[in-house]
């Protein structure tokens, strides 16, 4: 065992900036938000109709912040 030095490195606290918890990462997760099937979501996802939802490449992501001000905002058009 020779004179082998380990470096001790402070731990990093974790900041919630609560986008984690805001943050949907899944067809399935936003197709439950919705009410709606996996393929509906892709399919008014391409045509950019669901309020808080945005691709990263090949992977759809969803604000559920902002899907809630878009629904809000839809019905407040709609009276």
């Amino acid at each position: 065992m020779g004179n082998a030095k380990t470096e001790v490195v402070p731990k990093q606290e974790h900041v919630d900036d609560g986008l984690s918890s805001d943050l949907v990462s899944s067809a399935a997760a936003i197709a439950k938000f919705y009410g709606l099937t996996e393929r509906q979501v892709f399919h008014l996802a391409a045509k950019k109709e669901l309020p808080g939802v945005f691709r990263m490449g090949a992977k759809l992501f969803m604000s559920k912040s902002v899907a809630r001000a878009g629904i809000a905002a839809k019905a407040q058009e709609a009276r």
